[in-house]
């Protein structure tokens, strides 16, 4: 069964249930890896495996490449109570926590004991070791934190550590207090003193603009700063801008129109008869 995508407050996790009544021959190993390969389920079970001995489960789960596998021992006959179902679920419940602490551990105390030794060695010697051992102990960390975040996602059923909360009222609450607590506290005076009253801040920022907006103009004053042709580079040169100002000569039109391309006869009579029109010299 599959985790409907995309549903509200679900995380989509594949789950592979599998009777496969004798998981200790070849053919069953085969279609199995097969299986993991064409479905890459998270999590498969297996039922009715037909073999109790852990050695020859360990080498079937290591021939199917498994990356961790757990194995829960038979109770009982088929066909129990309710009762009894309750409490294989109960003791399930057990297994899986207990697998839980071992594989993965208590996230917050790895984060902090892998935060302390990253300490340790960021005081060492910057040598190959060192800086190697730092960055292994930086991707375990970022692999710590991104697990934290699952499972708070699991445990809250929120989806805006997907989706993000741009659009929520908490981010739009949260942006409107944090614009409330921008003031100005202080500002500093063109000699370098500071002005924290609210009526001191008031006048200097009336007095700066006031100077600034009411300077007066000097009559006979170039509007641009000196030297300001040097900053654009001079590309034509004085030749050739008298040779693209002058008026160009009748016989140099007439010479440029023979050289002009036309694909087609016919294109080239009309363009000819048009040009004769505009300038008459054809």
């Amino acid at each position: 069964m599959q985790g409907p995508r995309g549903a509200k407050g679900v995380v989509p996790m594949k789950i592979i249930s599998w009777n496969c009544r004798g998981l200790a021959r070849s053919k069953a190993i085969r279609a199995l890896r097969a299986m993991l390969i064409e479905q890459k389920p998270d999590i498969v079970f297996l039922c009715e495996i037909k073999t109790s001995s852990l050695a020859k489960i360990s080498q079937c789960f290591h021939s199917a490449q498994l990356i961790s596998s757990e194995f829960v021992p038979p109770v009982g006959k088929a066909g129990v109570t309710h009762e009894q179902i309750h409490l294989r679920l109960k003791k399930l419940r057990q297994e899986l926590r207990k697998w839980n602490k071992q594989t993965f551990g208590w996230c917050h105390s790895k984060i902090k004991s892998i935060e302390n030794a990253i300490k340790d060695v960021q005081m060492k010697d910057q040598s190959i070791e060192n800086l190697a051992l730092e960055e292994a102990l930086q991707v375990e960390l970022d692999e710590q934190y991104k697990r934290v975040e699952v499972m708070w996602k699991q445990k809250a059923k929120q989806r805006w550590l997907q989706d993000g909360d741009a659009n929520t009222r908490f981010f739009h609450l949260s942006t409107v207090f944090k614009a409330r607590s921008n003031r100005i506290h202080a500002i500093k005076r063109t000699d370098g003193s500071l002005v924290h009253s609210w009526e001191e801040i008031g006048n200097e920022f009336l007095n700066y603009y006031s100077q600034l907006f009411s300077t007066e103009f000097v009559q006979n004053s170039h509007p641009f700063p000196p030297d300001l042709e040097s900053l654009i580079p001079q590309v034509v040169s004085e030749e050739d801008n008298v040779f693209l100002c002058e008026n160009p000569q009748p016989m140099r039109l007439k010479v440029w129109s023979l050289k002009w391309p036309f694909r087609k006869a016919q294109a080239q009579t009309a363009s000819l008869q048009a040009f004769s029109k505009t300038f008459g010299i054809l």
